[in-house]
């Protein structure tokens, strides 16, 4: 599950992909949740087929989980081989580049460079939001597993 990078993160780091579903997209009954109203169920795969394939597998509507949305299926795996108009990309400053080592900074600049003119911006609340979201999924997973603990 998902709740703040537990997909995205290791994927990137591990050379996969991860997929964060919208939230509710697929089922969490049977998983054991950090933050119920923030889990986010997805697969992880070596590439882009099996990926759509798994995602496609995994959907549908489960009573058994109420966060589950009441959506029909929308399958991707048809989709992977459409022509999508080309894509565009920023770079977020300031936070999200302080602490970044050198090598880092050079490999978000290689890919913005192959999107042309990316662009840059400054998301000025970044690091009160990423507070936030440490104080909230502390807080709710506290009060999900508290007497446990």
């Amino acid at each position: 599950s998902d709740t703040n990078g537990s997909i995205r993160v290791p994927a990137s780091l591990c050379g996969v992909f991860g997929l964060k579903p919208t939230f509710g997209r697929l089922s969490r009954a049977g998983t054991f949740p950090f933050v119920a109203d923030l889990d986010h169920i997805g697969p992880f795969a070596r590439d882009l087929g099996d990926l759509a394939a798994v995602y496609d597998f995994l959907q549908g509507v489960d009573p058994r989980d109420p966060a589950c949305a009441g959506r029909k299926d929308e399958l991707v795996s048809d989709l992977i081989d459409r022509r999508l108009p080309p894509l565009r990309a920023g770079v977020l400053q300031g936070w999200f580049q302080e602490g970044a080592t050198e090598q880092a900074l050079a490999a978000v600049d290689h890919v913005a460079s192959a999107f042309g003119d990316a662009g840059s911006a400054v998301f000025e609340g970044a690091a009160a939001a990423r507070s936030a979201a440490f104080c909230l999924t502390g807080m709710a997973g506290a009060s999900l597993h508290g007497e446990k603990l």
